[in-house]
């Protein structure tokens, strides 16, 4: 289902009372956003101090998208108003490698990029600070742990409340873009821009917005829409079907290790079974097109070998169409 970008978010308004009364504002510190088009207008928002408890974690945040999934795929539905649910979700935060870094850095000079939360107290940036103020504060007991820096969204009666897309761009540009503080995986990042596309944000209007992209000729720009479409939606797409040859639908974590060997998989082979010279050349018959997925599906399965070349698995995916071409009946046999 397609959701209308332009939808303004619901906000829970008891969380917003709450939201409000806790939040004190720190004189004279403003500072500009990638909301709207508020930083190219230079239009500063006010920096707030509120006590963390008040800030929780979203389901929607592309960092724990692989995790959510598959939560709900093994477990069951999660909601982030659940107060049980918002521990699940922060046990998804805490596997981060990099958040005893993070940790050091808060403990010796503070917070110093405030976070961004809507009206209603849930993180669109700022989810980790978040986590690693409550532990500092639980083993510390300082009380410059126990508040958070955070800039406040417009709330649910201001006309700048923000719509559904004003949320997954204002997330993009902090969080997926080249240039931003980005620790999500490859695959957390394809799932990320497949969810806003189907939440109706086209992946071009998410290209255009990046400066990775936005200044290349319309050719160029072209060929890296069809080439990052292709190692992200396309990619998920054929992670998919494996998925739900195994029964394992939307369970991502069972497949995360694996992301660049689809992404070969499918960029060598499986993004080329609709191309007559590719089957001609491999001599793959249309009726053959399913035993060649399902072989390819086979080799996915073998785990990565101890050894010293990192690139093992990928490197067996590569040698797919010399299979074909050289031993195709053996090949086939794999399914």
């Amino acid at each position: 289902m397609t959701i209308i970008t332009d939808q303004k978010i619901e906000i829970n308004s008891n969380f917003e009372e709450h939201v409000k009364a806790a939040a004190v504002s720190i004189e004279g510190k403003k500072i500009n956003i990638n909301y709207k088009n508020w930083k190219a207008d230079k239009i500063p928002s006010q920096v707030y101090r509120i006590p963390y408890e008040f800030c929780r974690f979203r389901l929607e945040n592309g960092r724990i998208s692989i995790d959510v999934s598959s939560e709900e795929a093994t477990k069951s539905i999660l909601k982030a108003d659940n107060p049980d649910h918002q521990i699940i979700i922060a046990s998804y935060l805490k596997r981060n490698s990099k958040n005893e870094t993070l940790k050091g850095l808060l403990q010796k000079d503070g917070q110093t990029d405030p976070a961004v939360i809507t009206a209603d107290g849930f993180l669109i940036n700022g989810n980790r600070r978040r986590l690693i103020l409550e532990e500092l504060y639980k083993e510390k007991f300082e009380d410059r742990f126990k508040t958070i820096e955070v800039v406040i969204l417009p709330g649910s009666k201001s006309p700048e409340r923000p719509s559904l897309e004003d949320i997954a761009m204002l997330e993009y540009r902090e969080q997926v873009q080249s240039d931003g503080k980005s620790e999500y995986s490859d695959m957390a990042k394809a799932l990320t821009i497949r969810n806003n596309i189907r939440n109706g944000l086209p992946l071009i209007k998410m290209m255009k917005d990046n400066p990775q992209y936005s200044s290349l000729s319309e050719r160029a720009f072209e060929a890296d829409r069809k080439k990052l479409e292709r190692d992200t939606v396309g990619v998920l797409k054929e992670v998919d079907e494996y998925l739900k040859a195994h029964k394992i639908i939307g369970n991502y974590r069972m497949v995360e290790s694996k992301w660049d060997s689809f992404r070969e998989l499918n960029q060598k082979v499986l993004s080329k079974l609709d191309d007559a010279n590719y089957l001609s050349k491999h001599n793959i018959e249309e009726d053959q097109i399913g035993e060649v997925v399902e072989a390819c599906h086979t080799i996915m399965k073998l785990k990565n070998p101890k050894i010293i070349n990192k690139d093992r698995h990928t490197g067996f995916i590569r040698q797919i169409n010399n299979w074909i071409l050289n031993a195709k009946e053996e090949f086939l046999a794999l399914s």
